[in-house]
Formats: C-alpha cells, structure tokens, sequence
C-alpha cells in the first residue's frame, strides 16, 4: 500500500509542477553551466510545403524544466534563421 500512495503522490506532485525525479552528478553540467536542447523538423507536403520546427531546451542547472516552442515555415523560408531566433530566446530563458 505505501509503493501504491507513494507513486500516487509523486504523479500529483508532477502534475501540479513539481520535480520528481533528478540526476545531481551529471558529469557534463559540473563544470559549467549546461543547457540541453532538442529538436525536430516535420515537413507535409499536403500543407502547402510548409515545414514546421520543434524546439525544447533546458532551463535550470540538473535539466528538469523545460523551454519549447514551435514554428511553422512557409515555403521559401530559411530553416537556419528560426532555428537561431528559437535559439536565441532558449538562452534568454536559460
């Protein structure tokens, strides 16, 4: 009974913005300040040529909360040029 109200609780505690789990000794975020990203490009052919670029990156020193944004690009568009604008604001946040 107590692992079953024990997972409950860590659920709610995310749910509400909590941090329930974290790594402190992350060997590549002890020296400096480290932030993480990732991201992904969809392209749809049905959209027009359209493409649109996902983008999420850590915010806080162990990588538990996250930044993320989405761009839709039309045709013609430099991919490069959102990619640092996204990237630009991520270190704004970082």
């Amino acid at each position: 009974m107590r692992s079953i109200v024990s997972k409950i609780l860590i659920q709610i505690n995310a749910k509400v913005g909590g941090i329930p789990w974290a790594v402190d000794a992350l060997p590549l975020m002890q020296e400096k300040p480290t932030m993480i990203c990732g991201m992904d490009v969809y392209h749809q052919t049905a959209l027009g040529k359209k493409s649109v670029l996902g983008f999420v990156a850590s915010v806080d020193p162990t990588a538990t909360q996250f930044w993320s944004t989405s761009m839709v690009h039309e045709e013609g568009q430099e991919m490069a040029q959102a990619l640092n604008s996204v990237a630009c604001k991520a270190s704004k946040n970082f």
